[in-house]
């Protein structure tokens, strides 16, 4: 029976490193780019008009992809320029395949501070908007486009990029990958020792 010791393995397999390398780079980059591709993009609504009312979203949920509505999380933000925050009112949307307003349809309006703070636990999506209307505007429960006709400002965001489960998710995957090329190569040169032992 031929043995095969470790040594002669490991420089069979530094001789052909690259039939690890370069598929795993590979990967890697396609892993990137779908990660960019993922993150940029415009949201589908028009720019707000200047006004001396300014809305902003200064806690932005996390991006989604496209249909999918879930986990929920906090939006926040503030107004400024008004002088009666009493009179107006946050209308939420968020974005999966279409505008949906937020929290609920029976909840469809948020309450601003004597401060002008605002905030409202929410579906996720791609992209979230915050409407500044009139109490008693009423804005449709979901749209193709962002109904801001009423709206006396509004502000948009992408939602921002979930770094951390994606570095989780790319890890793992990569890791398994190459765990498993390297065994196959390990395997392949096993045999191939095995065959011809004299080589070196």
């Amino acid at each position: 029976m031929t043995t095969i010791s470790a040594s002669r393995l490991i420089r069979w397999l530094k001789r052909r490193r690259r039939n690890v390398l370069v598929p795993f780079l590979l990967n890697v980059a396609a892993g990137l780019l779908v990660w960019y591709f993922q993150t940029i993009g415009n949201p589908p609504a028009p720019l707000p008009p200047t006004r001396s009312a300014s809305i902003r979203i200064t806690r932005i949920p996390t991006r989604l992809p496209k249909g999918q509505s879930t986990p929920s999380e906090w939006i926040a933000g503030q107004v400024n320029g008004l002088n009666e925050y009493e009179s107006y009112r946050i209308v939420i949307y968020s974005y999966t395949n279409q505008w949906y307003v937020q929290p609920t349809v029976l909840e469809p309006k948020t309450g601003i501070t004597p401060e002008g703070k605002w905030q409202s636990y929410i579906q996720g999506g791609v992209y979230y908007a915050a409407l500044l209307v009139k109490k008693e505007i009423n804005l449709p429960p979901e749209s193709q486009t962002l109904p801001t006709d009423d709206a006396v400002t509004w502000e948009v965001q992408t939602g921002k990029a979930d770094l951390l489960s994606f570095g989780v998710a790319f890890i793992v995957t990569n890791g398994l990958y190459l765990l498993a090329l390297t065994l196959v190569l390990r395997r392949k040169a096993y045999l191939n020792l095995k065959e011809n032992p004299n080589r070196v």
